[in-house]
């Protein structure tokens, strides 16, 4: 649940904006799942309840978020500002949980990719390695590409 990604694609909304989301398409994906991440960092690093912060139906999104931390600190904020608190935590988490585990935490089990689902509204699909990897790079490109747009601009 630290991110929860599965939401989107349950709901078939995307979780910002309007927008469809094809649960069975790997276009995209990445993108939902770093702005997710960031939002939830957050909301955890503020001790609020995912069940009030889901997306699409909120009721406490990006604006919500932005206006609980201006209550509490009396400190004015923006959402720029808001991702880059989250990145620096989700740094230190990722930091920690490969060192923890001795190596790449981005990866999954092999039966992932050549066992079908047996049941269920999914039954017959695998992960296609070629589009998981893919994606695992698109996901690092948006980092890398938000993480040094952050870091170096001075204005929100």
């Amino acid at each position: 649940m630290r991110h929860m990604i599965y939401r989107p694609n349950l709901t078939g909304k995307h979780p910002f904006k309007e927008g469809v989301i094809h649960r069975l398409r790997y276009e995209g994906q990445a993108r939902i799942l770093v702005e997710q991440e960031a939002f939830y960092t957050l909301v955890d690093s503020m001790v609020l309840c995912k069940f009030v912060c889901l997306p699409t139906v909120g009721p406490i999104l990006w604006d919500g978020l932005k206006e609980l931390y201006q209550i509490v600190t009396g400190i004015p904020i923006t959402k720029n500002r808001l991702l880059k608190a989250a990145d620096r935590i989700n740094n230190l988490v990722r930091t920690f949980n490969e060192r923890e585990s001795g190596g790449n935490i981005d990866v999954l089990p092999s039966r992932f990719m050549c066992e079908a689902l047996n049941k269920g509204a999914s039954e017959g699909e695998t992960i296609q390695k070629s589009e998981f990897n893919r994606m695992l790079g698109e996901y690092y490109d948006l980092h890398n590409h938000r993480y040094s747009a952050l870091i170096t601009s001075q204005t929100d």
